[in-house]
Parts: structure tokens; sequence; C-alpha cells
């Protein structure tokens, strides 16, 4: 049995509600937002990882058969390498696939359909969106490490968004990394948007800043 204290203006008074036993399973993607006595109530935690890309081309293939698709193997595993691991931008990225299919009279889902329209949505083949190679860029750019409401500010985001939804990928993907004074691109990140040609390579001694910084 479970009290219930019932409020009707400036009365109050108390129920018995019997409550059969249930289990309540609860997620979050930010556990610091969560107070230790909350969080002890649940006996039994556990992190999660994004799942591999192989497993998503599986969620995929599952999921074109029961639409009735034809797809490329190589066309999941492309959708599948830009979902971040996550399985419901990779059904809305196979969904984006066949709307390009259908209108372009194609019967099967080809890999360079499912490129253009990945490509259509602004994400490339790392998963990146317009607003996170933005942020890589103008990181890269700086050459040090930049403070959140700068970098927020620079790209014309508040700073809640650039920390709770464009950085934690790109920190778990190892495109930047958060230091005492601030975001910093990474190696893989600098090297990515010199080959892209999106920024200049930098001198020798501003490479070595841009290392030991």
């Amino acid at each position: 049995m479970v009290r219930l204290s019932i409020s009707q203006g400036a009365y109050t008074h108390d129920m018995m509600v019997h409550l059969d036993p249930f289990t309540l399973i609860g997620a979050t993607t930010n556990r610091a937002d969560l107070s230790d006595p909350f969080l002890s109530r649940f006996k039994t935690k556990r992190e999660l990882e994004p799942y591999s890309v192989d497993a998503v081309a599986e969620i995929l293939a599952r999921a074109a058969g029961r639409a009735g698709d034809g797809i490329a193997p190589a066309a999941l595993l492309d959708l599948a390498a830009r979902s971040r691991g996550n399985a419901r931008e990779a059904i809305g990225l196979l969904d984006a696939a066949r709307i390009l299919a259908q209108a372009s009279g194609a019967s099967v889902i080809s890999q360079d359909i499912a490129v253009r329209s990945a490509e259509h949505l602004g994400i490339d083949e790392h998963g990146l969106r317009e607003e996170e190679r933005r942020l890589i860029v103008f990181l890269v750019s700086e050459r040090r490490a930049v403070g959140l409401r700068t970098l927020a500010d620079s790209l014309g985001l508040d700073q809640k968004t650039v920390r709770d939804v464009y950085e934690p990928y790109l920190v778990r993907t190892g495109w930047i990394r958060r230091t005492p004074w601030g975001r910093k691109a990474t190696d893989k990140a600098i090297e990515w948007a010199i080959e892209s040609g999106l920024v200049s390579e930098p001198s020798t001694a501003q490479a070595a800043l841009v290392r030991e910084g």
C-alpha cells in the first residue's frame, strides 16, 4: 500500500492506494544533473555505449526488410557509419534514402543514393552535422583552447546547445577535448580540416603551439 496526500484548497487528506510490484527503468544522457540520493534508489546502474557500425547495419537491414526495401550492403554500412551509433538516427537516414530512391525510380537503395540522401541532410561520412563542422573548423582556426561562451557566441549558438547537443559526440569520437582553459581541437580534427581544405596548414611554430597548448 502507498499513502498519497491529496490537497483540495485548504484541505488535505490521505488516501491509501494498492500498488502492485513494478520495475522502474530510467535513462539520462547527463548523469551529473541527478542527485546522489535519487541515484541511490536505483540498485542497478549501467553505462550504455552507442551501437557499433555493424550492429546498426543489422538494425537497418531488418527495418528495410520489414518495409520491403531493397538495399545494397554498402548502403547499409554507409548509413550506419553516419548514424553516430544511434538506431533512431539510422532509421531516419534510411527513410531519407528510401524517399530519394523512390523519387529517382530506383528499385534498390544503392550506396550512391544513401550518400546523396545523407549529404542532402548535411550529414557527412563521419556523422558530423553542419554546426559540428563549423565548431571544429573554428577551434582549428583558433589554434588554441577556447572558452565555452566565446565558442557559442562565435557560432551564434547558446552555451547549453553547444555543451549538451554538440559537444558530447565530438568529445566521445575524438574531434575536440575539454581542458581547464577551454575546448581544443584534437590532432584528428586538425588533420581533417586541413585535408578537407577548410583551413590552411599552420606554420611549424603554430603547429607546435597547437600540440603543446
